[in-house]
């Protein structure tokens, strides 16, 4: 069973939900948009345009809403060779914030040596992984490594947001999350940090420069 995951514009995954409207299955997921079951392929729509496909031809049904190749937004670069096995922070983002949700922020540290360990754990992208597994290795990763969530409830959010947009929100976050998870690991230093992309690199910068602490290590957008 394969997975292929496309990225939507709000009016594409409007389409989407009209087209497998007669698959449509109720299931609670948090911040999906619509789960849909066609014959032997499972359908997750998410609110933030990110449509998963999963089973049998994954990628031929997928490829109905894959966008053609220079039409993507760009990410930011590749990553350099062997980045997988340096020891990195990565932090990410969920939610919203202002109304049925917090918005919560976490970045995590794996160092190299802790590597083969996760990995046996059997770690990998959260989107090769169901619900269940999950659940099930989300404690055995926050026993092993070191990590700073960061959590704006709605209240909290609506009070922030005259002075804050929903992109300087999340820059904000991140950088405060990656602040204190590095001081949190010191002296230890991560070789890179590594951001869920969001906004465009140039857009996170320029809202960097207006924090009190930015981060001097490499830094990557991916």
């Amino acid at each position: 069973m394969g997975t292929t995951v496309v990225q939507l514009t709000p009016q594409k995954l409007e389409e989407a939900k009209k087209y497998y409207a007669p698959y449509i299955t109720p299931r609670k997921i948090p911040y999906a948009s619509f789960f849909a079951k066609k014959d032997h392929l499972t359908i997750t729509a998410y609110n933030s345009g990110k449509i998963m496909f999963q089973g049998d031809n994954e990628d031929q049904e997928a490829a109905l809403w894959q966008i053609k190749e220079s039409n993507k937004p760009k990410k930011a670069g590749s990553l350099p060779e062997n980045f997988a096995q340096k020891s990195i922070i990565g932090s990410d983002e969920v939610g919203n914030g202002s109304y049925f949700g917090p918005l919560v922020v976490c970045a995590a540290y794996a160092s190299k040596n802790q590597l083969p360990t996760l990995k046996k754990l059997g770690v990998k992208d959260s989107k090769m992984l169901n619900d269940k597994q999950i659940l099930d290795l989300a404690p055995k990763i926050k026993e092993l490594v070191f990590y700073q969530e960061l959590v704006v409830m709605p209240q909290k959010y609506n009070q922030i947001q005259p002075d804050y947009n929903a992109v300087h929100m999340k820059v904000a976050l991140h950088n405060q999350c990656l602040h204190l998870l590095l001081e949190k690991i010191s002296p230890q230093q991560p070789e890179a940090i590594l951001i869920d992309q969001f906004v465009q690199e140039s857009t996170y910068r320029k809202y960097l420069k207006k924090k009190k602490f930015s981060h001097s290590e490499p830094l990557f957008y991916y």
